[in-house]
């Protein structure tokens, strides 16, 4: 009878610390989560607002589709990543990927492509296995006017580890592991 009001406080005490070590737990994971969403919209941005910029290009803008070409093979030069124009059908007009003249093939993901011109505003695809490079990839997409209407969709596809290396950079205690949805 004498112990019990110690057993009694040593698990009253015990559960308490558990309590606030799970708290504490909580509160560390989504600080990571948040933190790992936000350097991932970062680099989402950067490559939003490169295919913007290129999408402006005199170039495009004139329709000199040759002239693009340059522009954007000289862009995508040694970053690993690539970019994709098509015209309003889906057709690929230029792919970095593919050698100059090579013939191309339709878009790969119809329905978010189509989704990004009705939209009018970019768009990040979902996963998808490009048509040329054989390997799954996610595209950042931005319609293109010329006159007020859209005349094009220009993607860019960062380099495969782009992502990857974003969750590597951020700090994940021993053992835990990030994912991005």
């Amino acid at each position: 009878a004498s112990l019990l009001p110690f057993l009694v406080l040593t698990a009253y005490g015990g559960s308490y610390w558990l309590s606030h070590q799970h708290r504490q737990q909580r509160t560390q994971i989504q600080d990571s989560a948040v933190a790992l969403a936000r350097a991932v919209d970062r680099e989402l941005r950067g490559h939003m607002d490169t295919v913007q910029v290129l999408g402006r290009s005199r170039q495009l803008q004139s329709g000199d589709l040759r002239a693009f070409d340059e522009l954007a093979r000289d862009a995508a030069a040694g970053s690993g990543a690539h970019f994709l124009l098509a015209d309003v059908t889906g057709q690929q007009l230029i792919n970095t990927r593919s050698s100059r003249g090579a013939p191309l093939p339709m878009v790969a993901d119809a329905e978010g492509y189509v989704r990004t011109m009705a939209g009018r505003r970019p768009h990040v695809s979902e996963l998808t296995l490009g048509a040329v490079a054989k390997q799954y990839l996610v595209g950042i997409r931005v319609p293109i006017e010329v006159n007020g209407e859209i005349r094009y969709v220009l993607t860019y596809i960062p380099r495969a580890h782009a992502f990857l290396d974003v969750v590597k950079q951020n700090y994940l205690p021993e053992g835990w592991f990030a994912a991005i949805l």
